[in-house]
């Protein structure tokens, strides 16, 4: 049998101690571990240096990333960009597109009544109507004294079939409308829904009229269905 180097075993020896000094180190240094490191990005060999109790009384809580606070700056910055970006989607025709960037900037800012309005021209040139309306109506909460808010409302709702709906809200873009060359525009508009409200009201009384003796309840729930779909329907002929 081959006889050891003394000097390697000495050797040898040292290094075991070594490694033990190292584990019982690591051990006692448990609680140190807990306040530099995370529990997520421990190595194998530092949770096995911890006991059960070592891990269990770390702040978890205070290794969570802290999320990134924006400046008021920056959040307006932000939002300009993507307000930016979704008017140059919308202007090649991806609506969609345009919409999301526009949302996003509305999860920044929620109280932003300009990305509502641009997304309620989106979604009306999607035919999405009814979430047009939506998004027209949640500008005009947000910004009572804008004209184009209450507009883009009056076109979401004629494009609706709400003439009078359309027609106040046209009227009140037109009192708070400033530019003259606009108030000419929309006074055009009004007068051409109250024309159509006009038509409207005389296709209901003529759905409305009865042409019988006596009807059935049959009848008169068709004649009220005709006079409905009248109101729905009259300015799209």
């Amino acid at each position: 049998m081959a006889q050891r180097d003394p000097a390697a075993a000495i050797s040898m020896h040292l290094g075991v101690k070594k490694r033990k000094h190292n584990d019982t180190s690591k051990r006692t240094t448990s609680g140190e571990l807990a306040s530099s490191l995370a529990p997520c990005f421990l190595s194998q060999s530092q949770l096995e240096g911890m006991s059960d109790y070592d891990y269990a009384d770390m702040d978890h809580n205070a290794f969570s990333p802290s999320p990134q606070v924006m400046t008021l700056e920056d959040t307006i910055l932000k939002v300009k960009r993507l307000q930016a970006e979704g008017n140059t989607l919308a202007e090649a025709g991806l609506f969609q597109a345009a919409i999301a960037r526009w949302q996003h900037g509305l999860d920044i800012d929620p109280t932003n009544g300009t990305l509502y309005e641009l997304q309620a021209q989106a979604y009306l040139a999607s035919n999405d109507v009814f979430r047009s309306i939506q998004a027209a109506s949640r500008a005009t909460e947000l910004c009572p004294e804008w004209s184009d808010a209450f507009a883009t409302l009056a076109h979401c709702q004629f494009n609706f079939g709400e003439l009078e709906l359309a027609h106040a809200a046209l009227s009140q873009a037109l009192l708070l409308e400033t530019d003259a060359g606009q108030q000419l525009e929309w006074q055009v508009e009004l007068d051409e829904m109250v024309a159509l409200l006009a038509e409207q009201a005389r296709r209901v009384a003529a759905a409305c009229t009865v042409t019988t003796p006596s009807s059935s309840p049959d009848q008169d729930q068709v004649r009220t269905c005709k006079a409905n779909l009248c109101r729905r329907s009259v300015h799209w002929s």
